[in-house]
């Protein structure tokens, strides 16, 4: 370029840093105006073996990423300016080095600050030209001979260390246009210099950073008469040539004055955005815990003791859980897979009312604020939306996947890659549509509750299933807590500090790898359904368990220098017993729902006479109280699967009869191969583990001490 007074360019919104981050043991700085004079500097060794180089994006390109970089050298002893030789050049050596003075002030007293200097670049001389018309000598000899800034310690203005023509000219002081900007009301942003009074009404787009399209009210402060009104993008360059000639125009102004108006208004428009985003984003992550000494001793005591289990069951049940021993425990480890690159998921099937949420709610309040979303409603976009790191290694808590309907195709994925991307179409700042990218990342951990199981067949092969009680006896314990309740007999002293412990267990624990040596001889049940799928949840849930424990594990170390823990046949054991359930559940042709019928239908008719198989549809509908459709639609799928058969019809009623008892007691059977398996583990390494106990009493155990604890209180 010919053209002295535009020599670089660069983009707005311009990041990164050239040619990178400075080494961390940086300590001599040399700081260059432009992007062509450090690429200059990094050909002559004599510089590149000394000092460490960094490139500014011209005289106003000093940026936020630059001083962070900076800031972050803690051996810097030195910071350089070798910047041009003419006005802009030496105007900018003072405003940066006010500055770089603010920006590494000792931070206590005795402390050295660090050492700004520059280099006298010859008159209309840069980096570039000096390389290309001298020897590299001149630059030894320039950085041999630089200037050192003084600051004074006192507050008060100090005089520019580099005499330029502006501040020959502040000797005979022209009117400066002083500005400021006031966004107390976002919707009336008021920005005023001493000629203009600007008035943005309605705020301004925070979403998207492409356009900045506003409602403008520009008054004329020497003629109130005189004001203009438009709406405007301060991003169009052709809308910004002719909206200046208007406001020229129309309030009588130079162009020069209005331009300068405009570009710092569009400035500090800018810089108010960027706050906004930054604050509404800092305020979508929950604010870390700071644990008190206390707190984090008691904590590391409860992962060191040798019942983690059984005290992880106590703590929930203290912590409000009534009944739902199995599936609280088993949420609560499925929701300790967030810390790992794959994480289980869990949906919770239950009638309306039967406590599905309440089973959710409660587990999760046991786990820390910072990791976990609860959302009632999720659509497409707003997943593809979503901040950088939002999800990362976080609880989703979907009170009712009925909300998330129209967003299950990218939460599967989710659920499955961790990751999901989306190819969509956008605006640029001239208006043009140009392809953007969207990726979110994991890993995520989703947990759902809903009423229709069949409609999520899909999720379900993602996810744990697990289904509430709904006995009568379940009932009679929930309506006893909410009785006590009311009464104020519930210590909820005692619940919180039974949350706050489970919540810090978890903040301490730390990454470390698993290993199974046991996982070659496992086995799942032949009657599952999906086997892939099922089996790796089967395996990641001992692997939770393990890493649950890894406070009471001996950390060895790889070849590579990691570390790892490695899994008991009481981990194993526990995985057994907690995944019973869910095994039988996707082993089932029946659902739920038809499965609990089934078995109660089973009782009833057998109650008075074990030997009775046969029963009126009439009796079974008073018995249990059930609408006449529905129970046709139930006995209508016990039929289609040959497990009952209709014998007759009558004036009273269909009459049926069950032609299988042992159905259900088959599949357990088939279930029950993990214990034997597990059995024959502990043969086969006669103990070398440690000796193993029954879980089912100690389950017992847990469970009526979480009961006595919580009616004690």
């Amino acid at each position: 370029m010919n053209n002295k007074d535009q020599k670089h360019f660069y983009l707005k919104d311009r990041s990164g840093l050239y040619p990178g981050y400075p080494k961390p043991e940086t300590k001599r700085l040399i700081l260059t105006e432009a992007i062509i004079d450090t690429a200059s500097l990094l050909q002559i060794p004599e510089i590149t073996k000394e000092y460490e180089l960094l490139s500014c994006f011209g005289t106003n390109g000093l940026t936020e990423e630059h001083k962070a970089a900076i800031k972050e050298l803690k051996q810097l002893k030195e910071i350089i300016l070798f910047y041009d030789g003419d006005q802009a050049g030496k105007e900018a050596i003072n405003h940066h080095s006010e500055i770089l003075h603010q920006l590494r002030l000792p931070t206590s007293p005795g402390q050295a600050g660090i050492k700004l200097s520059y280099i006298e670049t010859p008159e209309n001389e840069d980096v570039n030209s000096l390389w290309q018309g001298h020897e590299p000598e001149i630059f030894t000899h320039l950085l041999n001979n630089r200037k050192s800034f003084s600051f004074s310690t006192e507050i008060k203005t100090t005089e520019s260390p580099i005499k330029t023509s502006s501040s020959v000219e502040k000797k005979n002081p022209q009117p400066e246009t002083a500005s400021f900007i006031d966004t107390t009301n976002p919707e009336q942003i008021i920005y005023e210099n001493t000629e203009l009074k600007v008035t943005i009404w309605g705020g301004i787009e925070k979403e998207n950073l492409s356009r900045l399209k506003v409602s403008l009210h520009i008054k004329n402060k020497a003629d109130k008469y005189k004001s203009f009104r438009d709406d405007v993008n301060l991003y169009s360059h052709g809308g910004m040539q002719k909206l200046v000639q208007n406001i020229a125009e129309t309030l009588e102004l130079s162009t020069g004055l209005v331009i300068k108006t405009l570009t710092d208004l569009t400035e500090k428009l800018e810089e108010y955005r960027l706050q906004e985003r930054t604050q509404h984003i800092k305020a979508l992550q929950p604010k870390l815990y700071e644990m008190k000494e206390t707190e984090k001793a008691e904590a590391t005591a409860f992962l060191k003791d040798k019942n983690l289990i059984k005290n992880t069951l106590n703590g929930i049940e203290k912590s409000g859980l009534i009944g739902e021993q199995n599936n609280g425990l088993l949420l609560f480890l499925l929701y300790l897979s967030r810390f790992f690159d794959e994480p289980l998921h869990a949906i919770i099937f239950g009638k309306s009312g039967s406590g599905k949420t309440y089973l959710q709610t409660k587990v999760s309040e046991c786990l820390p604020e910072e990791s976990v979303r609860t959302i009632t409603s999720l659509t497409e976009n707003t997943l593809y939306y979503s901040a950088k790191g939002f999800w990362k290694h976080k609880v989703l808590l979907i009170e009712d996947l009925e909300g998330v309907y129209n967003a299950f195709l990218p939460l599967r994925e989710f659920m499955s890659k961790q990751s999901i991307t989306k190819l969509t179409t956008d605006k640029d700042a001239k208006g043009n549509n140009v392809q953007k990218i969207l990726t979110v990342e994991g890993p995520i951990c989703v947990s759902g509750a809903t009423t229709m199981e069949g409609i999520y067949e899909d999720n379900a092969n993602r996810s744990y299933l697990l289904h509430v009680d709904e006995s009568s006896e379940h009932l009679g314990e929930v309506l006893q807590f909410q009785r006590q309740q009311q009464a104020g007999l519930i210590n909820e002293t005692v619940q919180n500090s039974a949350r706050l412990v489970l919540k810090n267990s978890q903040r301490l624990l730390k990454p470390v790898k698993v290993i199974n040596r046991y996982a070659t001889d496992l086995v799942i049940p032949d009657c599952v359904f999906k086997k892939l799928r099922t089996n790796m949840h089967y395996l990641r849930l001992i692997e939770i368990i393990t890493f649950y424990h890894q406070g009471q594990r001996q950390w060895k170390k790889n070849p590579d220098g990691g570390y790892y823990i490695e899994t008991s046949l009481t981990d194993i054991e526990w995985a057994n017993y907690l995944v019973k359930d869910t095994l039988l559940r996707k082993s089932d042709e029946l659902n739920g729902e038809t499965r609990q019928f089934f078995e109660s239908l089973k009782d009833l008719v057998q109650k008075n006479n074990p030997e009775q198989t046969v029963f009126l549809a009439r009796d079974i509908r008073h018995a249990f109280r059930m609408h006449p459709m529905k129970l046709t639609r139930l006995l209508s799928q016990l039929e289609s699967r040959n497990l009952l058969k209709r014998i007759s019809s009558r004036q009273s009623g269909y009459e049926y009869e069950i032609t299988s008892f042992e159905d259900y007691e088959l599949l357990k059977h088939g279930v029950n191969i993990l214990d034997r398996v597990l059995e024959q583990l502990k043969a086969k390494y006669d103990g070398k583990n440690g000796k193993t106990v029954e879980l089912h009493t100690r389950f017992t155990s847990a469970s009526q001490n979480g009961s006595q604890v919580q009616n004690a209180n």
